[in-house]
């Protein structure tokens, strides 16, 4: 039997109240949280939360805050990609931006 996970990435119906998937929505929303109050000029701890948040995403990617994202783990960008201010992906499944993305 498929995890809610597994329905989820999918497309099939899944619960999103599963334990699992609550508990990356947190972190992820911990993630965006920091990301969004981490002062503009500490590039480093900016750079470390990015990687974090969004691991399938180029490294060279420029995200101005607030931003949002279910799970962030389902994001995938090309090189030099730029989300603008209140950017909401809600990437419940594999989201492509950039660099020939299918």
């Amino acid at each position: 039997m498929k995890s809610e996970k597994e329905k989820m990435l999918a497309g099939d119906l899944y619960d999103a109240s599963d334990r699992l998937l609550t508990q990356e929505r947190r972190r992820a929303r911990a993630l965006t949280h920091q990301l969004d109050v981490t002062h503009c000029g500490n590039a480093s701890a900016y750079k470390q939360i990015l990687s974090a948040l969004l691991p399938n995403a180029a490294a060279d990617i420029w995200i101005e805050p607030p931003f949002f994202c279910d799970y962030g783990y389902n994001l995938y960008t090309g090189k030099k990609g730029f989300f603008n201010f209140n950017c909401v992906l809600l990437d419940v499944m594999p989201i492509q931006i950039g660099s020939n993305a299918a």
